[in-house]
């Protein structure tokens, strides 16, 4: 059974079919259930395989959905049972292999308006089909065949969402968003621009956010998959629920670049300033940040709190003058912001191990 399953996907999916290959499958299917009245069916994949011995054969999935080719008669049974809490597209009743590629594609385009619509069964009707893809006309714009949301096409509403996204205005990104999705669930847009705009949407936010998208990326891509999603609420939640999580992620990253920038801010004051009395109260207020968030963010930036890493920049300086120079220890300590000096090699000595004087001796005699 599973060779003949992937038999008939291969005539399915494949456009290349010849004479010799379709008298080949009519020979092997005569006796199969092709060979009398059938219906083709498609669904969302989370569809559980049917039982073959109502009439049904499951096929696996075919581009996103579900496949079953049923028996005209057990059609209700399928969609009553298996089928009862999906959305389904339904074909026209054929017969024969031959036949089996455009039921296919009827069963296949009748899913695709079960998801706009949220139906759970939609039976395939050119004419039908053919006006629920064709959008009401609207104004002038639409007539030209540049389908609008809120009087602006499609596409520069889709570019602006994907700029939204990454600002304050994420609340108007998401109703924007919503709006699109109710207006093809209203028919205003066809199942092609759907297709379209979910597409350059995903483009343009892959573009404004390639440095920041990392891991959220493969999340995002799986949208392209429209019809994956049983029904298109479904898929508005999901996509609405991604970008919120995507501008969180932005707003914290914001806030570390924006903490990192601060940072640095403080470092280059700290080495410019180093020798004044300087303290943490006076930096965190040189880069207008809450002193106990201050403390937090530069131990995070440094790796050091502030009292060692002022202290250990003192004294690397205070070394270089002690090896380079021929000034009093009185004369580096002030240089290097200690007052007393006392208090200066107190400090030297707990750093190095060695006092001010001991260390330039070290040095001279190449230690």
């Amino acid at each position: 059974m599973e060779i003949e399953c992937q038999q008939l996907k291969y005539l399915i999916l494949n456009d290349n079919i010849t004479p010799r290959e379709v008298q080949t499958a009519v020979h092997q299917f005569e006796k199969q259930l092709l060979n009398q009245e059938y219906m083709v069916c498609c669904c969302e994949r989370t569809a559980d395989e049917a039982e073959r011995n109502n009439g049904c054969l499951f096929l696996g999935e075919i581009e996103e959905s579900n496949v079953y080719i049923v028996g005209r008669e057990s059609k209700e049974f399928l969609l009553k049972n298996d089928l009862r809490d999906f959305h389904t597209g339904v074909s026209g009743v054929h017969c024969g292999v031959a036949d089996v590629k455009t039921a296919y594609r009827e069963a296949k385009a009748a899913r695709i308006e079960a998801f706009l619509r949220m139906r759970h069964e939609v039976q395939y009707s050119a004419e039908q089909y053919h006006v629920a893809q064709s959008p009401p006309l609207q104004d002038n714009a639409v007539q030209r065949g540049e389908e609008t949301i809120q009087g602006r096409p499609v596409e520069d509403r889709m570019r602006q969402i994907a700029q939204m996204i990454g600002t304050d205005r994420i609340a108007g990104a998401l109703k924007m968003t919503e709006q699109f999705f109710s207006e093809v669930k209203w028919g205003r847009h066809s199942a092609e621009t759907f297709e379209k705009s979910i597409g350059l949407l995903i483009d343009e936010i892959r573009q404004i956010y390639r440095n920041v998208l990392r891991e959220k990326e493969g999340e995002l891509l799986r949208f392209r998959n429209i019809y994956q999603f049983s029904q298109i609420d479904e898929l508005m939640e999901e996509l609405t629920g991604w970008m919120i999580g995507f501008h969180e992620k932005i707003d914290t990253e914001f806030d570390d670049y924006r903490n990192k920038s601060r940072m640095e801010q403080a470092v280059a004051f700290i080495q410019e300033n180093y020798a004044t009395d300087l303290n943490m109260a006076v930096v965190s207020n040189h880069v207008s940040m809450n002193y106990s968030l201050f403390s937090y963010a530069f131990k995070e930036y440094t790796g050091k709190n502030f009292v060692n890493y002022l202290k250990e920049l003192r004294v690397n300086e205070a070394k270089r003058l002690l090896a380079e120079t021929n000034l009093r220890v009185i004369e580096i300590s002030q240089r290097v912001g200690y007052e007393n000096d006392k208090h200066f090699m107190k400090i030297f000595k707990s750093v190095s191990g060695v006092s001010p004087t001991e260390y330039r001796k070290n040095m001279q005699m190449g230690v």
